[in-house]
């Protein structure tokens, strides 16, 4: 592997964790934020977390039972 593949997978790396924590910051911030949950569980998703998208995407249903978009049918 060149090094130059090397950095670009290791700065993907550091992007994704970055991304992933600044979910967690705006959930930490406002648990109540049905945006910021469930933008969390897409991500999280997204990114291979499957166990992750799940307990976010309960925490979103939990706030909001009736939500569409919560229950995947948006």
């Amino acid at each position: 592997m060149s090094s130059r593949l090397r950095s670009s997978n290791t700065t993907t790396a550091h992007t994704t964790q970055a991304a992933a924590n600044a979910l967690r910051e705006a959930v930490k911030l406002d648990p109540t934020s049905l945006q910021a949950v469930g933008n969390l569980a897409i991500y999280l998703r997204d990114a291979g977390d499957l166990a992750g998208a799940v307990e976010a995407g309960e925490a979103g249903i939990r706030l909001a039972p009736d939500s569409a978009p919560m229950r995947g049918a948006a």
